[in-house]
């Protein structure tokens, strides 16, 4: 019982000094023309890092169902760079890296300025979210579980790292979890579980390689199912986009975007 009590003690103090880190903090360290692509269900998404800079980052998205892709035989790169033929979604958005939430997000394929209130409340929170490391005791495991009363040998389990549709096994990964505020929605007070390279220089990580929500009818997940960089997007048209030093990284909004226009839509 001293025994139990003592690891008891030592894990919990051991939680309260972990390093904590937010989501928004990965954004900051990205680098223009470096792409993921997630999937969550049977719909994928390319994120492109158009531009950047310490205040704002302009990220591109573009969404088709999966089967649509894999008909098309392209590399997630070529698919991209020749217009994302059977994209159901295109968009571009101006991101505040200060308060993780859009500015303004632009619809290609209905050509037209998307509201943003629902998607900023969810991203706003995600993005601040305080997520610690994930000890080793608690992670997933590759494999059956021991027998009553002998020890666990099993490797721990990461997600597969593929750039460039290359998967590589070298990649280590490290998990880390955090809880959603009780705030009413879907996700009120659900453990939030993400995994991200332990060197975060070896493949594009603005974003986690995994992602996985705890729920009473399973678990929701999100993975990273290619990355690389240096893409280039296919759109000619760049808004021109006034982006101001915002006066207090706390306002809610900042008037950040002037004069914007599209053209050669």
């Amino acid at each position: 019982m001293k025994k139990i009590l003592i690891v008891f003690v030592l894990s919990l103090v051991s939680f309260c000094y972990a390093e904590q880190f937010q989501l928004k903090s990965l954004l900051q360290q990205a680098q223009p023309g470096s792409y993921l692509v997630t999937q969550q269900g049977k719909t994928a998404s390319l994120l492109h890092i158009k531009d950047k800079n310490n205040d704002f980052l302009v990220l591109e998205e573009a969404t088709i169902p999966l089967c649509d892709f894999q008909r098309q035989k392209l590399s997630w790169k070529n698919w991209f760079e020749q217009g994302g033929h059977g994209h159901t979604l295109w968009t571009i958005s101006v991101m505040n890296l200060h308060t993780g939430c859009f500015e303004q997000t632009y619809s290609y394929t209905h050509q037209s300025w998307i509201e943003l209130s629902e998607t900023n409340s969810f991203l706003a929170t995600l993005m601040n979210l305080n997520f610690t490391e994930t000890p080793a005791y608690e992670r997933k495991k590759v494999g059956l579980p021991p027998g009553y009363g002998k020890p666990d040998h099993r490797a721990l389990w990461m997600p597969r790292a593929v750039i460039d549709g290359h998967a590589v096994h070298t990649i280590c990964f490290k998990a880390y979890r955090t809880r959603w505020p009780h705030d009413q929605s879907e996700l009120s007070s659900r453990i939030i579980e993400i995994y991200l390279p332990e060197d975060l220089s070896e493949c594009p990580a603005f974003f986690p390689y995994w992602l996985e929500v705890e729920g009473r009818l399973g678990n929701a997940k999100l993975r990273v199912i290619d990355s690389g960089a240096e893409i280039q997007s296919p759109r000619t048209f760049s808004p021109r986009l006034t982006l101001q030093t915002p006066k207090h990284p706390d306002c809610e909004h900042f008037s950040t975007i002037r004069d914007s226009y599209i053209n050669n839509l």
